[in-house]
């Protein structure tokens, strides 16, 4: 049952993350691709 609360919280944090990035994408079009992967990498490792 925890495993499963791990995969809500995760997916949610992607979300969350996903999100950020889109609207810091809105606000300067200096962001990258390779910040948006380094956040998913990072939220990954902690989920490890």
């Amino acid at each position: 049952m925890t495993k499963k609360i791990d995969q809500i919280l995760f997916a949610v944090v992607i979300f969350l993350a996903a999100f950020l990035l889109h609207s810091a994408m809105n606000n300067s079009a200096h962001t990258t691709t390779g910040q948006q992967g380094r956040i998913v990498e990072v939220s990954h490792q902690k989920n490890m």
